[in-house]
């Protein structure tokens, strides 16, 4: 917001009403450029949001008739692969159907075993109703007792450091502060003391009727989340690479799950938070379009709406965790504890998917699917490589609850379910190159990845339209921003 009025003319606005202002100012955030949005899984297939029904009786199962080219021409691939054809194992066409649905040889799928699974959307807290605002909802995050955490800890090392002139911050004047960085975050300039220029071009008196730039930039020195002089040393028990940020990350993730109850379909994925300095928590992420070198944090959200319901900062190789588990199976369960009710539907990217890790999730009464790469899984000899799969069919074996699929889209795709039926099969319009629209059949396992994996890239393309971030030489100031940036989007879900 631009004015004319000169800086000198002051018109002291209270901490409520830039608070008010600035978790109110943000737009539909689908009209910003997305700067930071990260890239997400490769989509499987491209569909309709038209295409997709929530009643699973618009699903039916459809199976071609038999041709006698299909018949024929799998035959031949058998032979090929040493493969037991229709004749000499009827099990590889249970159904009488299209036989190149390939069904493993020792077994089929009992559909018994598919427990049942919920399928409802979210609700916010009971404390915000219909006339609740934004800032209803931020409040319920960044609340009295967090604030006050904060207040204290700021001035402790405003102390500890011998500040001149420091005043003693307080809860109301640190509500401004936030509400001064939301309202930059929405107007980005250049320079910081743009915002208190005296050029009417750059002028923002929402910001500068608050506060003066030389308080502004005292209290952004002095912000402190946790006490340095308790900090346990590098090598010494009880060290923690993130104890600068550890309170924050705490209360968040106790406020997000506390405040929210999740649809009954929820993804793990990563984020990434841009950093251009130097940390030993630091990632390079050479595939990534965006964000090469950031934070990774692991994140659980809500696929329907975006919603952060829980995240987990990496902190490299030393994280601790069993030794009979891989570190994705260790990220997933920690995030699935206590954050995701019995018959919810997890979509896994894959760098988190193992056969191990679904069987103990489905013991735990956790549906999951998720994508894996070839080389984490023992699979057949057939579904190795390049064995030129025709479009229209995929291979399935069953491991106890566990099920792999094998299938050929643009390149070789991987999904492992514990909870899908191998041999359900559904019709979905398939974008061509071209732009025109074709109707395919696929396994309803690569439907429901397609369409519900995106909750993490939902909460990030919407946190990325407005992305808080000062200039700052702390390496922790940009987790302190990214956990801010989670409050609003979740305030605005």
């Amino acid at each position: 917001h631009i004015t004319d009025d000169h800086p000198g003319n002051r018109e002291q606005l209270t901490a409520a009403g830039v608070w008010e202002h600035s978790v109110s100012s943000p737009d539909d955030p689908n009209d910003s450029a997305d700067e930071y949005l990260l890239s997400s899984e490769d989509e499987l297939l491209q569909l309709d949001p038209d295409e997709y029904s929530e009643d699973e009786n618009d699903f039916p199962v459809q199976w071609p008739a038999p041709s006698t080219s299909n018949r024929k021409a799998f035959k031949q691939y058998a032979r090929k692969k040493k493969l037991p054809t229709q004749s000499e194992d009827p099990q590889l066409d249970p159904k009488g159907g299209d036989s190149t649905v390939m069904a493993p040889a020792h077994g089929t799928w009992n559909r018994n075993m598919a427990p049942a699974h919920n399928n409802h959307g979210p609700t916010c807290s009971r404390r915000l109703n219909e006339r609740s605002t934004a800032l209803d909802a931020f409040t319920l995050y960044f609340d009295t007792h967090g604030m006050q955490h904060i207040v204290e800890q700021t001035n402790l090392y405003a102390l500890q450091k011998y500040k001149r002139g420091w005043e003693p911050l307080t809860n109301d004047e640190l509500r401004a502060y936030i509400g001064m960085l939301i309202l930059i975050s929405i107007n980005p300039m250049h320079q910081l003391q743009m915002y208190w220029s005296s050029d009417s071009f750059f002028h923002v008196k929402e910001i500068t009727r608050v506060m003066t730039y030389k308080r502004f930039q005292m209290i952004t020195t002095c912000l402190h989340l946790n006490d340095n002089a308790k900090m346990p040393q590098r090598g010494k028990e009880g060290f923690d690479c993130a104890y600068k940020v550890r309170p924050l990350i705490k209360m968040m993730n106790e406020r997000f799950q506390a405040e929210y109850s999740p649809s009954s379909h929820l993804a793990v994925d990563e984020c990434l938070i841009l950093l251009n300095g130097h940390s030993s928590m630091m990632q390079y992420r050479r595939m990534k379009q965006k964000i090469k070198r950031g934070y990774k944090v692991w994140s659980l959200a809500d696929s329907r709406t975006g919603y952060l319901i829980k995240f987990q900062l990496y902190e490299g190789r030393s994280d601790e965790g069993p030794l009979d588990r891989a570190s994705g199976e260790h990220v997933v369960l920690t995030l699935a504890d206590g954050a995701i009710p019995a018959g919810s539907q997890l979509f896994l990217g894959n760098s988190f998917t193992s056969t191990r890790l679904l069987q103990e999730l489905h013991d735990r009464d956790m549906l999951a699917c998720g994508m894996f790469r070839a080389e984490k899984s023992n699979l057949p000899e057939e579904a190795q490589g390049d064995n030129k799969l025709d479009r229209s069919s995929y291979l399935w074996r069953r491991e106890g609850h566990v099920v792999d699929f094998y299938l050929k889209h643009s390149q070789n795709v991987h999904i492992m379910s514990n909870y899908h039926d191998p041999e359900s099969r559904v019709q979905v319009q398939q974008t061509l190159p071209n732009g025109k629209k074709k109707a395919v059949e696929c396994p309803a396992v690569v439907k429901d990845y397609s369409t519900w994996m995106g909750g993490v890239d939902k909460f990030d393309r919407i946190r990325s339209a407005y992305v808080t971030g000062l200039r700052s030489e702390r390496w922790w100031s940009r987790i302190f921003y990214f956990i801010l940036d989670a409050a609003v989007v979740n305030s605005y879900v």
